[in-house]
């Protein structure tokens, strides 16, 4: 379930970041196949988990660590591409408001994530 849920919640950034970086194909095709493969490897986690139903099979399967450097990679294409598309020095437009606290709101959870990741990797 871990694995569904934070697959359809980057698949959704990944919709904001088509929206806001102007339907740049590439950083959206990174982070839509970063997501793939952290699901993809979860589902195979869980496949070891089955066949060996005990906390080892969970901690120590050989594609945990795969799992995690996908997610952490997909969290920093999301992370610095909200923080470069909505940084005001890009349009010359200084931004007050809203913009600006979705932008460090943006930044805060993806660090988050991206260090949550990175901690399930070591």
């Amino acid at each position: 379930m871990q694995y569904w849920i934070t697959f359809m919640v980057q698949v959704f950034y990944a919709h904001r970041v088509w929206i806001i970086s102007g339907y740049n194909r590439v950083i959206t095709l990174v982070v839509v196949a970063s997501t793939t493969a952290q699901f993809l490897l979860g589902l195979m986690i869980m496949g070891d988990i089955i066949r060996t139903p005990t906390f080892e099979a969970l901690s120590f399967s050989k594609y945990t660590p795969w799992a995690a450097i996908a997610s952490a990679t997909c969290d920093a294409m999301i992370t610095s591409s909200v923080f470069y598309y909505l940084r005001p020095a890009r349009t010359g437009v200084v931004r007050r408001g809203n913009i600006k606290r979705l932008n460090f709101v943006f930044i805060q959870m993806g660090l988050l994530s991206f260090m949550n990741s990175l901690a399930m990797h070591t």
